[in-house]
């Protein structure tokens, strides 16, 4: 994922760089999780649905 560069006015001045990078990490391991987890959830739904895997999806891997 790209770090975009967001002005500094977004964020708290309270919030330290570090502290900032710490938790930009945590959200984007959230949002990655989240990414997987829906994949796993539409394969299983196409299954449950039509009996059987979606090839259609594998092959664009």
């Amino acid at each position: 994922m790209k770090d975009p560069k967001f002005p500094k006015e977004v964020f708290a001045p309270t919030i330290t760089p570090n502290e900032l990078r710490e938790h930009k990490r945590k959200m984007e391991r959230a949002l990655d999780e989240a990414s997987e987890a829906i994949q796993v959830a539409r394969a299983e739904y196409h299954y449950l649905v039509y009996g059987v895997e979606d090839t259609s999806r594998k092959a664009r891997r």
